[in-house]
């Protein structure tokens, strides 16, 4: 994994994908129990119990962790030495997040009942959480000496 053209060492990637990790569940926490509540609200019927989701609630840290991790690794991959550390950031995390949560979604409406509104919504929040994440990791992402 960090062979060949990598540009990060084994501790850069295990420190920024935690970093990234706890950011992104920060994220998450802030969005997903304030900024829709009122729509989880209405539509509890389609989730897990309190209960069940704080039982089951180790699984998504683990989520967090691998998406950290892999989140890292890929950015350290496509790093381009003298570009913006910003741009590159930015960029990064738009891609991921239009791949992964456009496709996620769309995949997911045949088979999910979920209101066209919470699909619009997770789309959004994910594309800019992605965004705000690759942001970050662009900021903070130092690639090892040759």
């Amino acid at each position: 994994m960090f062979g060949g053209n990598c540009k990060c060492d084994v501790k850069s990637w295990l420190v920024n994908g935690f970093v990234i990790a706890v950011l992104y569940l920060g994220l998450d926490m802030f969005f997903h129990h304030y900024c829709m509540a009122k729509i989880y609200a209405a539509n509890a019927n389609l989730f897990r119990s309190m209960d069940q989701m704080m039982a089951l609630r180790w699984w998504g840290y683990a989520g967090y962790l691998v998406f950290g991790l892999l989140f890292t690794c890929i950015y350290a991959k496509g790093y381009e030495e003298g570009k913006s550390k910003m741009g590159q950031g930015i960029r990064f995390g738009l891609l991921i997040g239009l791949f992964y949560w456009g496709s996620q979604l769309l995949i997911s409406i045949p088979h999910m009942p979920w209101p066209k509104r919470l699909y619009a919504d997770w789309l959004g929040i994910g594309v800019l959480e992605c965004v705000i994440l690759g942001f970050i990791l662009g900021m903070i992402y130092k690639p090892k000496s040759a």
